[in-house]
């Protein structure tokens, strides 16, 4: 194998404007390198990211009887919420619906909204009205269900308040669906939610274009390794996962610094792997790596792009390296037009994708539009 990575990226931009082994300048390089992938990856809908997924929306429940008090807190009697229920609806004679907000516990349940009565022995339907999507989700094209093989309506927040009425539609088939930024214990996720409610399970496909993975991680590390399970000699820093990252072995000659060591340096790699999985912050299983004890090892990113557009990421990180490393706004300028016109060559290398539908898109982020380019 032979990945990109961004120690790759990182040695190129140092090479390039002949940098020593400071940290400063080690951050600077690091820096002007994801600023340069960003900018290459988000001007632009590369075909390389389109993908889909597929959305479950589960049966109705409706089993037992409902007690509700004045704050909104729903006690189940007689069966037992799903652990779906905080994605649902709570529908009333067909004629009203609350969204549940948490599921508390197997016989209780939170609503976002209530009326401030108290009710009991109530019978209800739950239906799943809503879905959080992957966090790489950027543009959607198409939303559809292959066994009705049809596409929903994609409309506005606004829009679609206007019809998600329990009243003017209670039936069992889905054919609106919005998009729309929730709060989730602290973090911001995307909500696909639908219209009506499902009463029958539902599978949705959809297609869409995703972010390029983060590449943030670059280490070097003193690591032991034993029947391709790898053991480093200081934890990886906190929330970091190292799966699917590249890892690269000299043995004993294997320098300290992460930009010293590599496919362009003096020091050649002699062995290169992917981690597979990740059991602890200081161990980790690489398939096919040797044996050895207490060597230098490069944990990199792997750079989650197309071959034509590397040269594009490059260009981009040299152009911030000129700004924040040696503070040339003329060279700035210069090589961010440079690689301007090397991501319009990269766009005329890339596969447009074609959409199923006739229906707009929905963009979940709006990063592609900026200052410097206009996609013409």
């Amino acid at each position: 194998m032979s990945s990109a990575t961004l120690h790759d990226l990182v040695s190129y931009v140092m090479d390039v404007f002949d940098l020593s082994d400071n940290p400063v300048d080690v951050r600077r390089a690091v820096r002007s390198c994801m600023f340069g992938y960003e900018q290459a990856t988000a001007r632009h809908q590369w075909g390389s990211y389109d993908t889909q997924f597929t959305a479950y929306f589960n049966e109705a429940y409706d089993t037992g009887t409902l007690a509700i008090s004045s704050s909104g807190v729903v006690t189940l009697t007689g069966g037992v919420w799903p652990d779906w229920s905080e994605l649902g609806l709570i529908y009333i004679n067909d004629d009203r619906a609350y969204r549940v907000k948490t599921r508390d516990s197997a016989s209780q349940v939170t609503l976002e909204n209530w009326t401030g009565e108290t009710e009991t022995g109530i019978d209800f339907t739950l239906r799943q009205d809503r879905v959080i999507i992957p966090d790489d989700v950027r543009e959607v094209y198409d939303v559809w269900q292959e066994r009705e093989d049809c596409t929903l309506r994609v409309v506005s927040q606004r829009e679609f308040r206007d019809y998600d009425k329990p009243r003017i539609h209670s039936g069992s088939d889905p054919y609106l669906v919005t998009f729309r930024a929730v709060n989730l214990n602290g973090k911001y996720q995307t909500e696909m939610r639908v219209a009506p409610a499902v009463t029958v399970a539902a599978e949705l496909d959809v297609a869409y274009i995703r972010r390029p993975s983060l590449a943030t991680i670059l280490l070097s590390k003193t690591a032991s390794a034993s029947s391709e399970s790898v053991t480093i000699s200081s934890p990886l820093p906190v929330n970091s996962s190292v799966v699917g990252c590249v890892v690269r072995h000299a043995g004993s000659i294997a320098p300290t610094s992460e930009h010293q060591f590599g496919i362009q340096s003096p020091t050649a790699a002699t062995f290169e792997g992917i981690v597979e999985s990740q059991s602890s912050t200081t161990s980790f299983t690489v398939p096919g790596i040797p044996d050895f004890s207490s060597e230098a090892i490069v944990i990199s990113s792997v750079l989650d792009i197309p071959p034509f557009l590397e040269n594009c990421v490059k260009m981009f990180a040299e152009a911030q390296m000129s700004r924040i490393g040696r503070g040339d706004l003329r060279e700035y300028r210069t090589l961010m037009a440079e690689a301007e016109d090397m991501l319009k060559y990269a766009m005329e290398q890339d596969a447009p994708y074609k959409r199923r539908g006739s229906l707009p898109n929905i963009r979940i982020d709006r990063l592609e539009k900026t200052s410097y380019i206009v996609e013409a």
